[in-house]
């Protein structure tokens, strides 16, 4: 009921197309007898028809042609009288039409006379070369009255293109000689009698109805055949989103325990009961629009089968179309297109090449070759389905016109192929789509253990990283909880991700994963638990090896990814159920376990909501506590506090601290950019640059020893105006108050350091500015050219006074910005005293013009930094930080 989505392209969709067809295709394809035509002038064109007549000579024949012809007697077309000479030819072998009547001879006196002249005349006015042409002539007459016999005769001419034109205009005049008649009785009154002729089409024969009605299926299976092809699309849209590195949520239910089995299975039990519905209604909205090739109801060349056999076709088509869209799901790594080119593929391989299959069939020099492209073409649960309908209804249409009895449709030349194929299938492309998985899952690491060996060579390694390496080779870490022995990923490209790691972590222990974006960090954690395969080496978790053993490796660990792997669509609490269920705590102790991790977290005003309506830290913490429900040996955190604010921040360290480094409950792995959350939770750090471990301790020990002696910050004044004017005058004088490219050096001596020049360039700290300015305009202004004189050479005093008092090599520039200067300030035993720091300080504190300043141990942040400054890919250092040896 949350996901519209999904009723709409499952159950909706599909069913408003069968319905909106098939009721679209009943009334316009309604195998009903055609109604009575009432047969009067009215169809044809004009207001009036023009109807040539002659009166044919004889005894009364004037008077009384004339009287019936009248208006008062004759309606519904407009007479018009002809003349014809008496004899009408002046042989009885006249050519007419380009015929002569010589056998037999015409009687130019009598009515054959006349009505061949009669024709010819009529035929001359409406076709001619005359000038005035008379149209819409659809019928005229050669009539014979005679008042002495009290008769009246006529022959009637019509225009064959009317179909009806001859008992049309027979029914005007045998009105008209009514109404004469009548009018000339006894009585002597005028007739107003109407005479309505109908025209009643015989009705359809019953096999001419079964030939329609079968006809009309065939429309029908097509509909059928559209409506289904957006089922597989709502299927894959949802597995290639599971997948999808921003919402892994998939690899998330694998590493808490769901076997890759359980988890196409459950797919595909959910996926066939959601196809249920739409199935049922196809089958109902078939009857109910009486389809009858397809049901079987009303038709005699039908088996008693025939409904039981579609009903089979639906669910054998149910059970293949699913598991063949699992295999088209590997094919796509974005859910939105996935979704588009589905139902494209789908029509293509359903609807396109079912209607392909048929036009083969029905022409006999490709009907042998499309049998056996059929065998093909089976493959696509789709086309089964379609044809195998098509198959019912051509099957009915040959049943009826050329056979006495009835096949039974579950025959190979009906739909019995088609059934073979899809229970075949569904079992095919349940296997496949499980070996897929299972391939990309648990494949086999690629051995690239020469360019291992190269690196290893060419690069200096750690004391402290080669001592937990050789502790590790040793056997020494065969009982930790987490043992990394020679780790590696090389990516397609030759990028090395991550370069032999080789580490211990015991029970209990809370490690700390440093580095900038692109050092590894990520991808050791997808590593470990088998999102990403190594390229050399192995790591064990728990004592199970992470490449063969993954299933036994996923039931000791919980992870919170990088990114929330979580269902938009459920709430906190049934995130927490499920994966609970999945790590196989106990229904009795479940809704308790659940409880305790929503107040852990501090989740309860949210227990109820939607994961997609969080907030983003409020994600992170569900993700954390799905992370660590069940009480896992190894959780691993990536980034975990990403997103929360500073309350809830602390509030997260408290209980990650609560599990590892107080309750030794379970072993963490914890990734992170803040070196304030390292520094409160993890008993030990390790610190990557491109991929490879380059240190490794305690916060205290990586203090003690990469951030020897203090750390001096110290902010120097900047110059007043009135040191600048007289700068100014005294460099520039009267003259222009620019610096150009060629004056720089000798500016530069003017104020009393030609070295100064040297500093302005795009890469020095400082003389960036005035280089970016150089070669944006030409020249530099005369007080900024000044300013930074003043600034470098107060700095420089500052640089040269602390040498001084420490020693050369003992004092290194970490950082400059503008004002703004970081020392690293040592002594030659590696002790400098804050009292002497601060003494020598304040001594000079005026001369130097120091504004403010501020003295400190080595923080794990400048360790870091002088160690990402060190990474050669992706690097995140920004301007004026240096590299540190």
């Amino acid at each position: 009921k949350r996901d519209k989505k999904a009723i709409i392209y499952v159950a909706a969709l599909p069913v408003l197309l069968i319905a909106a067809g098939l009721g679209i295709l009943k009334s316009s394809m309604a195998i009903n007898d055609d109604p009575l035509m009432a047969l009067t002038t009215d169809e044809y064109a004009g207001s009036a028809t023009p109807t040539p007549y002659f009166c044919q000579a004889g005894a009364g024949t004037g008077e009384w042609c004339s009287e019936v012809m009248a208006s008062s007697y004759f309606s519904g077309a407009d007479p018009q009288a002809l003349y014809i000479p008496e004899p009408a030819f002046d042989s009885d072998s006249p050519t007419v039409f380009g015929v002569t009547y010589t056998d037999p001879a015409l009687n130019s006196s009598g009515y054959t006379g006349y009505s061949v002249a009669m024709c010819q005349e009529a035929f001359e006015r409406g076709y001619g070369k005359g000038a005035d042409l008379v149209e819409g002539q659809y019928g005229g007459y050669l009539v014979y009255g005679d008042s002495n016999q009290n008769l009246v005769g006529y022959n009637v001419f019509t225009n064959t293109t009317a179909s009806h034109s001859s008992a049309i205009f027979k029914a005007l005049m045998d009105q008209a000689v009514y109404r004469f008649f009548a009018a000339n009785s006894s009585t002597g009154s005028a007739s107003t009698v109407d005479l309505k002729v109908n025209n009643y089409p015989l009705p359809f024969t019953e096999a001419a109805k079964a030939v329609f009605s079968s006809s009309t299926s065939f429309v029908a299976a097509l509909f059928i055949c559209i409506a289904f092809t957006f089922l597989p699309a709502s299927i894959v849209v949802f597995l290639v989103k599971e997948k999808q590195a921003e919402h892994n949520s998939k690899h998330q239910q694998l590493v808490s325990g769901v076997s890759l089995p359980a988890f196409w299975l459950s797919n595909y039990i959910w996926d066939f009961v959601m196809y249920l519905f739409p199935c049922a209604c196809a089958l109902i909205l078939i009857n109910l629009f009486e389809i009858s090739a397809l049901t079987g109801q009303d038709c005699d060349s039908c088996s008693s089968a025939t409904f039981p056999a579609v009903i089979l076709l639906f669910i054998l088509f149910g059970l293949a179309v699913c598991p063949f869209t699992y295999c088209l799901s590997f094919l796509f790594k974005e859910h939105a297109s996935a979704q588009t080119y589905t139902i494209v593929l789908n029509f293509m391989i359903g609807v396109v090449l079912m209607i392909t299959s048929f036009i083969l069939d029905t022409v006999d020099s490709t009907s042998d070759a499309n049998s056996v492209l059929k065998f093909l073409w089976r493959f696509s649960p789709l086309f089964n389905l379609g044809n195998g309908l098509l198959s019912m209804v051509t099957n009915d249409i040959d049943t009826i016109q050329y056979s006495e009895g009835t096949t039974s449709p579950f025959s190979g030349d009906v739909i019995g192929f088609e059934l073979l194929y899809l229970a075949l299938t569904s079992v095919l492309y349940m296997s496949l789509a499980v070996y897929l998985d299972y391939s990309k899952t648990f494949a086999k690491a690629k051995d690239d253990s020469h360019e291992h060996e190269n690196y290893d060579e060419n690069n200096e390694i750690d004391e402290d990283v080669q001592k937990e390496a050789d502790r590790v080779a040793a056997g020494h870490a065969d009982e930790d909880a987490v043992k990394l022995v020679g780790l590696r990923k090389v990516y397609p490209g030759g990028k090395v991700a991550v370069r032999n790691l080789s580490f211990g972590l015991k029970r209990g222990e809370c490690f700390g994963f440093l580095g900038i974006n692109g050092a590894g960090k990520t991808t050791t954690m997808k590593m470990l638990t088998g999102d990403v395969q190594p390229s050399h080496g192995t790591a064990t978790l728990g004592g199970f090896d992470i490449l063969s053993q993954q299933i036994e490796v996923r039931r000791q660990i919980g992870y919170c990814p990088q990114f929330d792997a979580l269902f938009d669509l459920l709430s906190v609490r049934e995130h927490l159920e499920l994966f609970g269920a999945i790590k196989g705590i106990p229904q009795a102790s479940l809704d308790r376990v659940v409880m305790e991790k929503i107040q852990q977290l501090n989740l309860g005003d949210f227990e109820h909501k939607l994961a997609g309506s969080l907030s983003g830290g409020n994600k992170r913490k569900l993700s954390v506590a799905i992370a660590m429900i069940g009480n896992p040996a190894i959780i691993f955190l990536d980034e975990p506090s990403t997103g929360m604010d500073p309350v809830s921040r602390r509030f997260m360290w408290d209980v990650i601290a609560d599990i590892s480094t107080r309750g030794k409950e379970s072993t963490i792995v914890l990734t992170t950019h803040s070196m304030e959350e390292c520094e409160a939770l993890c008993s030990r750090v390790g610190i990557m640059v491109g991929g490879r471990l380059r240190c490794l301790g305690s916060v205290q020990h990586l203090k003690s020893r990469f951030g020897d002696g203090l750390v001096f910050d110290v902010k120097l004044d900047m110059p007043s105006a009135d040191e600048l004017e007289y700068l100014v005058q005294h460099i520039f004088g009267s003259g222009s108050e620019f610096v150009t490219p060629v004056e720089l050096e000798d500016k530069c001596r003017a104020f009393g350091n030609a070295d100064l020049a040297e500093r302005v360039t795009a890469s020095h700290p400082t003389g960036y500015s005035l280089a970016a300015a150089m070669e944006r305009d030409g020249f530099i202004r005369a007080e900024a050219f000044c300013s930074w004189c003043v600034e470098e050479t107060r700095f420089d005093e500052l640089s040269d006074y602390l040498v001084r008092a420490f020693g050369a090599g003992q004092v290194v520039v970490m950082e400059r910005q503008n004002d703004f200067a970081r020392f690293k300030v040592r002594s030659s035993n590696n002790e400098v005293k804050l009292s002497k720091m601060f003494a020598l300080v304040e001594d000079v504190k005026a001369k130097m013009h120091i504004r403010e300043y501020s003295v400190s141990q080595t923080t794990l942040e400048q360790i870091f930094n002088s160690f990402a400054s060190q990474q050669e890919e992706e690097q995140g250092v920004a301007r004026g930080v240096f590299q540190q040896a």
